[in-house]
Formats: C-alpha cells, sequence, structure tokens
C-alpha cells in the first residue's frame, strides 16, 4: 500500500508541475506583446480587437464586416507593417472569401517582422507583384538550403583522442 501511495504523489506532482509549467509559459509569451497602433484610415468595415507585437513577430485579430460600402467578397485586405519611423517593413494579404453582404466574420493574421511600430489595412482586388511576409520568408529559406553545403572533409578519417574530448564536451554543453 506504501508502493501505491508514493506512485499517486508522484503522479499528482507530475500533473501539478505540468500545469504549472504551461501557466509560466503562457505568461511568459505573452508579457512580451506590445501593443501596436493602426493608421487613421482603416476602413470601417474592419475592427480591430487585438494588435500586439514582440521584437520578431506580431498577430491582429479583428472582425472584417462586409457592410453595403463595398462588396469585399473575393477581395484581399492588405496589411503594411511599418516601423517607428515610417518606413515600410512588409506587407501582408489576407483573402476574403465567402463572406456575402451583411456578414461579419473573425480574422486572425500573424506577421513575423522586426520593430513593428504600427500598421496600414486597405482592400485591393488582388494581391500585388511582390509576394507577401509569409511567401517571401519561405523563398528565403529554400535559397538558403539549396546554398547550405556540409564539409564532409573531417569525415573520412578517424578522431584523436583530443577531438573526441571536444567533441564530447561540446555534445554535453549542447544537451
Amino acid at each position: 500500500m506504501d508502493t501505491l501511495k508514493k506512485f499517486a504523489k508522484y503522479i499528482i506532482w507530475i500533473v501539478l508541475f505540468y500545469f504549472f509549467s504551461n501557466i509560466l509559459i503562457f505568461v511568459g509569451l505573452n508579457s512580451n506583446y506590445n501593443t501596436i497602433r493602426s493608421s487613421e484610415n482603416t476602413p470601417s468595415q474592419v475592427q480591430i480587437e487585438q494588435s500586439e507585437a514582440t521584437l520578431v513577430n506580431g498577430r491582429i485579430k479583428g472582425k472584417i464586416t462586409n457592410d453595403g460600402e463595398e462588396d469585399l467578397n473575393g477581395k484581399y485586405m492588405k496589411v503594411d507593417l511599418y516601423s517607428p519611423r515610417n518606413t515600410l517593413l512588409g506587407t501582408d494579404y489576407l483573402e476574403i472569401k465567402d463572406l456575402n453582404k451583411g456578414e461579419t466574420d473573425d480574422f486572425e493574421l500573424f506577421f513575423k517582422a522586426q520593430d513593428v511600430d504600427h500598421y496600414d489595412i486597405s482592400f485591393v482586388d488582388k494581391p500585388d507583384e511582390k509576394k507577401g511576409l509569409k511567401e517571401s520568408l519561405k523563398d528565403d529559406m529554400k535559397w538558403f538550403w539549396k546554398r547550405f553545403k556540409i564539409n564532409t572533409e573531417f569525415m573520412d578519417r578517424k578522431l584523436t583522442g583530443e577531438e573526441l574530448v571536444y567533441l564530447l564536451i561540446l555534445l554535453a554543453l549542447l544537451g
């Protein structure tokens, strides 16, 4: 019976640790976000509920209403991201589909850009020839991996004792 109690205690401690660590991770990640502002010419069809950014990424959440002014179905919401010095950092597009007149839909846009201070929202019929942030990041990574080469010279010989010790220390430090 004693071992069953120990086992139950360990299970309870593991569950408590799991919840405690998730709470700390949630608080730690969300405390890094700072509110970013929109420009004054945001369309009336867009209501922003949350717009935040960290040093390297951000998110914009809100609602789009397809009111009678302009039919938004099949168009794109264009989001231009600007630095504090009003430099264009990037543009991202969000396709609006299946939104009939009078309907409202939630949207959530995640972006990767450094030092975003404010943003501008507009509606366009189609995206520009330049790619959005997500596509340009994917292309950058493809370019990197195409040119990434591994030096395999050292694989043709045996490691010396000193090199083996350095390798083991490096692996221990990396975890």
